[in-house]
């Protein structure tokens, strides 16, 4: 009797036992397969982001590019025979002359064409006038002295092409600043001198 008591209650307590151990191996199945929250970033991760964020909104697109040339150069305005060192003599001299007759053309051209700017003309001309004084060349007078814009043009008479050209290479070695040079020079030994400002697109001669 005692044996079949204890055969009866020991039926309860198993399936209890098992309802125990099998709610604590699906409450595992259903941990194992929740989601892991990821752990959040280091505050340097969240701050390098954030900076290259800025960097890239910062940054305007094509930088790091070469950027172009403001005043591009014009090319040539005769170009030279591909051959020019073999010539004789009297070829290159007609080439140098044609050269000299089209640049003083186009560089006449272009500074009739300029309207007067008030406030650079009479710098430059004040600057130039200075420079004519300091040089002590005999035979030489300055005739003309107009500027423009960015162009200024000086008609020198001379007596001699030996006193032009000397007045010529004191007047380079001045050196005006801002500006570059153009020497047209006549048959009758005048010079014409055009003056123009070093970021103004001129040919290549």
């Amino acid at each position: 009797m005692l044996k079949w008591l204890l055969m009866v209650m020991a039926v309860p307590i198993a399936l209890a036992a098992g309802f125990v151990v099998r709610g604590r191996m699906v409450r595992h199945q259903v941990e194992a397969a929740a989601p892991v929250e990821a752990a959040p970033p280091p505050a340097q991760v969240v701050l390098l982001k954030t900076v290259e964020r800025v960097i890239e909104k910062s940054v305007p697109p094509g930088a790091g590019q070469e950027a172009p040339a403001p005043f591009p150069v014009e090319p040539p305005l005769l170009a030279p025979p591909p051959n020019l060192k073999n010539l004789p003599f009297d070829q290159v001299v007609a080439y140098e002359k044609a050269l000299q007759a089209r640049a003083y053309g186009y560089f006449q051209e272009r500074f009739e064409q300029q309207t007067r700017d008030p406030v650079w003309r009479s710098a430059t001309e004040d600057r130039l006038r200075g420079t004519f004084d300091t040089i002590k060349v005999d035979g030489v007078d300055v005739r003309e002295l107009d500027c423009r814009s960015t162009m200024c043009r000086t008609k020198l008479a001379t007596q001699s092409r030996d006193a032009g050209r000397a007045f010529v290479s004191a007047f380079v070695a001045a050196f005006v600043p801002g500006l570059e040079h153009h020497f047209s020079y006549g048959d009758d030994g005048a010079i014409t001198v055009f003056s123009f400002r070093r970021d103004d697109s001129m040919p290549a001669l």
